[in-house]
């Protein structure tokens, strides 16, 4: 079997128990408002317990991400070099954004209900894209200073290049503490804040040892390579933050959700109910980072109007126990057939 059949074989069977995981999801869910039990006391959501090491690990990771951030401006100091400021800017900023995310998090979370009916969850979408522009905006700093480096200034940097085992041992370092705290928050903490974290260590991991090895070629080999390469580590930041801003922007402006979240839904929908006959379609956007839900659903015709109603209701109030969705929309019908374009006026042409 050959190396790109195996890859396909693997990405085949893991899109596979992802949906497995989604549909096991949706039963768990429906198991929770049937029997009126909390999401967390059920195996397939994380409990007290997992919960409190996610926190702890996510704590962990910010108090670490500040020592860093004070030891590398004492490795910038010491070595003069280019590349290590640019691994210092993206801790430094690993830091704020952090800090930006939390505060924005309880931000959302608190408010006037009747002023804000749908809560105030777009502020951390918000929040993101400011973030962002300002990670693009030091990264664009930095790259301007790497060309007068390049240009002008590039006596007096070789002069103060000193590449020698103090920066050394300190960049070391830091990519053995930030490999110890992915692995503390991938397979300790089992939150998403954690999962985020332990991606963000991950590329701190190569991004360290990029600005070591840069380093250490510009001091040992020709100079110009820790410029250089403080540059391609500074656009790859901006690349990175760029792509988080569109993907925020797009969620803000309602793009629509993913098929397997409507197969998800769908599945959720039929299980629900025996007298749920027909998921007519379900229709999904964005709402920030959560969704909006509109699901048609087909009942009998001769169901009266209190049962319709109590189908509805409890579907409805199912459907939102899901972490994802923040709000969700039943339609009932007594024939099936109908699509989105037919209930609602066309708003986007093309």
């Amino acid at each position: 079997m050959s190396w790109l059949r195996r890859y396909r074989l693997k990405k085949y069977y893991r899109l596979q128990n992802s949906q497995i995981q989604q549909y096991l999801e949706a039963y768990a869910v429906i198991h929770a408002a049937n029997h009126e039990t909390p999401l967390a006391d059920l195996p397939m959501f994380p409990d007290e317990v997992s919960t409190l090491l996610g926190n702890l690990s996510v704590i962990l990771s910010y108090i670490a991400n500040i020592v860093l951030v004070v030891v590398k401006i004492l490795a910038v100091y010491v070595s003069g070099s280019m590349a290590v400021y640019a691994s210092m800017l993206d801790s430094l900023l690993d830091v704020v954004s952090g800090t930006v995310l939390f505060l924005t998090t309880m931000f959302s979370r608190r408010g006037n209900a009747k002023k804000y009916p749908m809560g105030r969850s777009r502020w951390v979408s918000i929040g993101i894209i400011m973030f962002a522009t300002i990670m693009a905006s030091f990264s664009l700093t930095l790259i301007r200073d790497n060309i007068q480096v390049l240009t002008v200034d590039r006596v007096e940097f070789q002069e103060e290049l000193n590449f020698e085992w103090e920066p050394i041992l300190i960049m070391g370092g830091t990519i053995v503490t930030k490999l110890v705290l992915f692995l503390i928050c991938r397979f300790i903490g089992r939150t998403e804040s954690a999962k985020a974290y332990a991606q963000d260590h991950i590329n701190d991991v190569f991004s360290n040892i990029a600005g070591l090895i840069f380093g250490l070629l510009g001091f040992h080999l020709f100079w110009a390579i820790d410029p250089l390469g403080s540059t391609v580590m500074a656009s790859i930041i901006i690349y990175i933050w760029m792509s988080n801003a569109y993907q925020q922007i797009i969620n803000l402006v309602g793009k629509s959700g993913p098929t397997e979240l409507n197969n998800k839904l769908t599945f959720l929908a039929m299980h629900h109910d025996a007298r749920i006959l027909r998921v007519d379609f379900v229709e999904t956007f964005h709402f920030g980072d959560n969704y909006i839900v509109e699901i048609h659903i087909v009942l009998d015709p001769d169901t009266i109007l209190s049962e319709s109603h109590e189908i509805e209701e409890s579907l409805k109030s199912t459907l939102e126990l899901l972490p994802e969705v923040d709000r969700a929309y039943c339609h009932l019908d007594y024939a099936g057939g109908h699509q989105p374009i037919d209930e609602h006026k066309v708003l986007v042409r093309g």
